[in-house]
């Protein structure tokens, strides 16, 4: 069955058609998730409720091809995770602006191939260690692709705000990666 016909009777509220399109994108969508959230309970209730608002959403959609579905799914997965996040701030003080200097940022944008040195699990648990506010800016520039335009639209930080925690996210991660490699030589 193509994504199109399960998407069609998923649109009719055919359930066999809604277990097969969860089982399609369940593995994507739960990494989009655990990108944001440090306990995996979280990131399952965030991937859980995602799926519902995508199913709840679905009948509005028109379906062009499946990349145009993955990125609309996507998007509503991601900014259910900001949701979520901006939530918890009021309650945690998660995604306020802390301390930040808001000057111009001299961000680096050395493109190393960390996939071709570092296996997935490794890179998602050095993006999870970083502070929540850091994860989530860095998730969506680096890994989700949003302007800072959007990512300032979106947590209601301002642009430099936004360049300064990209920053400080990439030095952490370079920090935590090279500490990673260090390891593995001492190991050999």
């Amino acid at each position: 069955m193509e994504l199109q016909e399960i998407i069609s009777l998923c649109q009719k509220g055919d359930r066999t058609a809604q277990k097969k399109l969860f089982d399609l994108y369940a593995k994507r969508m739960m990494f989009v998730c655990q990108r944001y959230f440090i306990s995996l309970q979280e990131a399952e209730d965030c991937f859980i409720e995602g799926f519902m608002k995508m199913f709840d959403a679905l009948s509005s959609y028109t379906y062009i091809n499946e990349k145009s579905f993955y990125v609309w799914f996507r998007t509503i997965m991601i900014n259910h995770c900001i949701n979520r996040l901006k939530k918890q701030s009021k309650e945690n003080e998660y995604l306020k602006p802390r301390d930040v200097e808001t000057g111009e940022t001299n961000i680096n944008s050395e493109q190393i191939s960390v996939q071709s040195v570092f296996s997935s699990e490794e890179l998602l648990r050095c993006i999870r260690s970083l502070p929540v506010n850091l994860r989530t800016v860095f998730n969506m520039f680096a890994i989700d692709g949003f302007s800072y335009r959007e990512i300032a639209v979106r947590t209601e930080f301002s642009e430099a705000v936004i360049k300064t925690y990209i920053y400080r996210a990439r030095k952490i991660l370079k920090e935590t990666l090279e500490q990673i490699l260090k390891e593995r030589n001492e190991k050999n």
